[in-house]
């Protein structure tokens, strides 16, 4: 029986790699917002596509600092349809130089998980 299953465990493993997955395309992963003045809020949004063959979730959207922001849709996004992520970043009074901010996105209960950035010159 043991023997059995072994010699099934590779023919189980090409099976899984031809299960359907969700992917996702972005149009741009880091948008740059160039010289960033303190006083101004700034407010982008990452476009991307469902390239797979099953509906795409996003199920989280963790961010770097509490100076940034982020609104998307919990609605699933069916294959070939294109979803928004809409991100603000606030420079803080201390915030100075070159910035980058990160946003973790996961998608389809943890099955797989992305990034995108914000970056900036603060003068």
């Amino acid at each position: 029986m043991k023997n059995k299953l072994f010699s099934l465990m590779p023919l189980l493993f090409i099976m899984l790699a031809f299960v359907p997955k969700p992917k996702v395309h972005f149009e741009k992963k880091e948008i740059d917002l160039g010289k960033i003045d303190k006083k101004e809020v700034y407010k982008e949004t990452f476009i991307f596509e469902n390239t797979g063959t099953t509906p795409l979730i996003i199920d989280n959207i963790k961010t770097s600092c509490g100076c940034t922001t982020v609104t998307y849709s919990k609605e699933p996004i069916q294959p070939g349809a294109i979803g928004k992520i809409a991100v603000g970043y606030k420079p803080k009074k201390t915030d100075q130089g070159f910035i980058s901010k990160s946003f973790t996105i996961d998608f389809n209960n943890g099955e797989f998980r992305d990034f995108v950035f914000l970056k900036g010159i603060i003068e």
